[in-house]
């Protein structure tokens, strides 16, 4: 009954400590979510100036590609447009009797042969020689070699791009320039530390809108479906006041890149003098999985851009991001917002709020109608965009669900190993207890003969054993032996004395009684004390009394002190004709002795 006693509180004292940790991982696992709330809603103002340093990294790699030599190159061409278009006339009049198709532009020999015959003197040398001035102005130390070398290729080109029509020598000297502009400033993009940041896409159009190079692609040329686009650019810029460079970001797609969406900034090219618009340079980031990868190391979180009711791309699967879908058909679709679901926290952020819901056309796609704003203007496609930054809610409740399902499995066995432990120590503890038991009853059914056991190796039992012995031969009148002392000697036991002075040498190690009682009088309630507690304090007593006369103090054991009392009682009480004798402890010429109070 013990044992389940003992076992049934153990388990209380497990369960009440599981149950506590629980409970305080709980809580602790509600502060984390809500502190992972806390992070995701700080998200929108840290995306939002990730959003505005893209925006000037585009601008500005725009802005520095159109103040380049390239801008040297549109303005020249710009300025020689009609005489360019004179020569394209006098090729193909009557005159030369060349047969003009303008929209083949396969190379003609004939075509190129007259044209430098007739105007390589005239019109070819002044382009020449005006853009040797101004693209000069770009390249310090230019030795007469190298402007030798300029002269001649400039005029090779010349008579290369008249062989198909003069509009060939828009594309052929921009895409030129964007062949030798373009790696020198990515390079320096690269060495200020924005490697992997230069636009993944550069086009050039001109004054009219028309698409006449693109960096990545040398068969794109007099392109015209973005004439609107450059168009509104150049109303925007035309507004404007004077010495505002105007920027137009958009959200767009371009038939050579498929599908993509691209996040575009165009900026226009204007003359030195008079600011006029010759052209413009659109620069764009495409929002690919190698733009979401690298945003996921700057939030240290998932991102997931979304158009619509589809990723574009993703850092998580796509059965991970559906939560974010479901996010861009609320009703507050224009404004951020937190989403979750089992195994994610999140927040969706409209990628540019406009201030209201964007035009729709009869298809219900967005209106191409841009939104200005001091010298800024954003496309209305960019109200379909959103950015979705998603948290596993196990990189911050992780440990917490880990611990909630391991606590009550380690309680169960940390209670299942402590019961064993607990039966095998009280198993320990009982066993001496029932061969006492088992004595007790050896004397009970008439073995008077039996000695108890002591060499137990705890002290409570081996006490045990030693009084019952002791007991059994006081009842029973036997004699007690001597018992040996610890060091394997005789112990000589105690001596009987008159006086202190009458004590021999040989019994300096044992109890010096006085035989005769010193006259004082019994306190009243020696006998009301239990013998157990007599015999402790006169042993406690004892000891002080040797330790304060100089004598060791641990000659004699509790039990053996008790023995020796046992039988010096059973003498003093025939020599003294009384029923009890007590003793008290007095010291007397540097010895402790014991002297006897008899009890009527």
């Amino acid at each position: 009954m013990f044992n389940v006693k003992v076992s049934l509180l153990y388990f209380l004292l497990i369960a009440l400590c599981v149950v506590s940790i629980v409970v305080i991982v709980g809580e602790k696992k509600e502060e984390a979510v809500a502190q992972a709330e806390r992070n995701l809603q700080r998200m929108p103002h840290i995306f939002e100036v990730h959003k505005e340093l893209r925006e000037s990294r585009l601008r500005d790699f725009a802005h520095r590609l159109g103040t380049s030599e390239l801008r040297t190159r549109l303005r020249v061409l710009r300025k020689f447009r009609k005489q360019f278009i004179e020569v394209d006339r006098y090729i193909c009049s009557s005159e030369t009797g060349v047969k003009c198709d303008m929209t083949n532009t396969v190379f003609s020999a004939e075509r190129a042969r007259i044209a430098e015959e007739e105007f390589g003197a005239t019109t070819f040398k002044a382009f020449t020689d005006k853009l040797l001035v101004e693209v000069g102005k770009y390249r310090r130390g230019w030795s007469d070699a190298d402007q030798a070398t300029f002269r001649t290729a400039t005029m090779e080109r010349l008579r290369e791009c008249f062989g198909r029509g003069s509009t060939q020598c828009d594309w052929s000297f921009t895409y030129s320039a964007l062949q030798e502009v373009l790696p020198k400033l990515r390079a320096e993009v690269e060495r200020v530390g924005e490697e992997g940041r230069s636009p993944d896409l550069v086009l050039v159009f001109d004054g009219h809108g028309v698409g006449i190079a693109n960096a990545d692609n040398d068969g794109w040329s007099y392109r015209r479906e973005y004439m609107d686009l450059v168009g509104r650019l150049r109303s925007f810029q035309n507004n404007e006041r004077k010495g505002v460079r105007p920027v137009y970001y958009d959200l767009r797609t371009f038939a050579e890149t498929g599908e993509t969406e691209y996040l575009s900034a165009m900026v226009p090219i204007t003359a030195d003098d008079d600011e006029t618009f010759v052209g413009a340079i659109l620069v764009a980031e495409a929002i690919t999985q190698k733009l979401v990868d690298s945003e996921k190391k700057i939030f240290d979180t998932e991102v997931t851009y979304i158009m619509d009711d589809k990723a574009l791309a993703s850092t998580v699967e796509q059965d991970s991001y559906r939560f974010l879908l479901a996010s861009a058909k609320v009703n507050n679709r224009l404004k951020r917002h937190l989403v979750s679901s089992e195994k994610w926290l999140g927040v969706s952020i409209p990628y540019y709020t406009l201030g209201a819901k964007a035009p729709k056309t009869a298809d219900g796609s967005p209106e191409a109608v841009p939104t200005f704003v001091n010298g800024v203007a954003y496309g209305s496609r960019y109200q379909t965009l959103r950015v979705g930054l998603a948290v596993h809610r196990a990189n911050w409740v992780g440990a917490f669900s880990t611990l909630q399902t391991y606590v009550p499995m380690f309680g169960g066995i940390l209670f299942l190993i402590g019961v064993i432990l607990f039966w095998m120590l009280i198993r320990n503890h009982t066993r001496p207890f029932e061969e006492i038991d088992r004595g007790i009853h050896e004397v009970i059914n008439g073995n008077f003969d039996y000695e108890f056991p002591f060499n137990y190796n705890e002290e409570l039992p081996s006490v045990m054993a030693q009084s019952l012995n002791l007991m059994n031969a006081v009842l029973l009148g036997k004699p007690l032996p001597e018992d040996e002392d610890e060091t394997g000697g005789v112990w000589e036991g105690a001596a009987i004395v008159s006086s202190p002075a009458n004590a021999a040498p040989g019994v300096s190690g044992g109890l010096i009684i006085e035989m005769e009682p010193d006259g004082s009088d019994a306190p009243p309630d020696l006998m009301r004390e239990p013998a157990e507690t007599y015999y402790k304090r006169l042993y406690g007593s004892y000891r002080q009394s040797r330790s304060e006369t100089g004598n060791p103090d641990d000659v004699i054991t509790y039990v053996r002190f008790v023995e020796q009392l046992v039988k010096s009682e059973r003498e003093l009480k025939g020599r003294l004709e009384c029923k009890h004798v007590r003793f008290m402890v007095n010291q007397r010429d540097g010895n402790v002795v014991l002297t006897p109070i008899p009890v009527a």
